[in-house]
């Protein structure tokens, strides 16, 4: 599943090279296609470059985040469209830092401020995300809090400012699920609000530490602990734990469809067994070039 998620991932990359970035293009009252586009193109190249190089896939990245950045806003008549237009910016942001100029990065901070941020508080009346449970409320703040955590150091009592707004508005949307999973909005707009909640989950670390974590076996269970650059992966099956070292607090992740588990801290932990990879890049190109000629030997 790795190896076919980052095929996909690459070939669209490869695609976006020779395209021109993103317009605005405003259809009906929405810009949403639009930005969710930018953040699918943002995200795809940024991730191409961390783990295969090649300079290309991240100047095409920020090429579309300045492009995005000189928009004259991010239609937050319809704020769906300046949630993943901020997100989509702040992962470019925070992953290619050092690949930018001080000017680009100064521009895409401000923009991320400016026309993400700031947008929320200047307009209150399409800001109503804020006291709603449906799936705006994810995918707004989720996007809300990872231009937040990206320019920080720009203006710290402002992002948290925004922070804390945005996490105290989260626990409305968490509460709309049922006690057995289900969603009022149905299938769908589950599935859209839910992964603006996952990647905001991935945003955040635990706040307490955890120097090894244990991994279900079936008929028992092994302890590890953290990643190496040879050893990054651990065979787990129906559940990993990790508890603070003085055993004051811990958080199990239940699965049902993965057993390779990721540790690559001691306040991490997942099963997308590549962040070791993804941090850093020529381990990964070795990686993934082993795993293709692997593959291709298969019949």
């Amino acid at each position: 599943y790795v190896l076919l998620a980052d095929s996909v991932i690459t070939a669209y990359s490869d695609k976006v090279l020779d395209l021109p970035p993103k317009e605005r293009i405003i259809e009906g009252r929405r810009l949403l296609h639009t930005s969710q586009e930018v953040l699918k193109r943002v995200f795809f190249l940024s991730y191409t470059y961390r783990v295969h190089g090649g300079e290309r896939y991240a100047r095409r990245a920020v090429d579309e985040m300045l492009a995005a950045s000189r928009f004259t806003d991010w239609n937050p008549v319809h704020f769906l469209d300046v949630g993943e237009m901020t997100m989509g910016l702040a992962i470019g942001y925070d992953w290619l830092y050092e690949k930018m100029t001080p000017a680009e990065r100064k521009e895409i901070a401000s923009a991320i401020l400016k026309k993400g941020l700031d947008a929320a508080l200047r307009y209150p009346d399409y800001a109503w995300f804020y006291n709603s449970d449906v799936n705006w409320n994810s995918v707004c703040n989720a996007g809300l809090i990872y231009g937040a955590l990206a320019v920080w150091e720009e203006d710290p009592e402002f992002c948290r400012q925004m922070l804390d707004k945005s996490i105290k508005s989260k626990q409305l949307a968490f509460n709309a699920f049922s006690d057995d999973g289900r969603f009022p909005e149905g299938y769908n707009y589950w599935a859209y609000g839910s992964s603006s909640q996952i990647m905001l989950e991935a945003a955040f670390p635990v706040s307490f530490k955890a120097s090894e974590a244990s991994y279900d076996l079936g008929l028992g269970h092994i302890r590890r602990g953290n990643n190496t650059l040879t050893a990054y992966e651990v065979p787990g099956h129906q559940w990993a734990d990790i508890t603070a070292d003085d055993g004051s607090y811990g958080v199990t992740i239940l699965n049902d469809g993965r057993y390779g588990w990721d540790k690559p801290d001691d306040a991490r932990i997942s099963v997308f067994a590549a962040t070791a990879v993804l941090e850093e890049p020529a381990v990964a190109r070795e990686i993934s070039d082993s795993i293709t000629r692997l593959a291709l030997m298969q019949p």
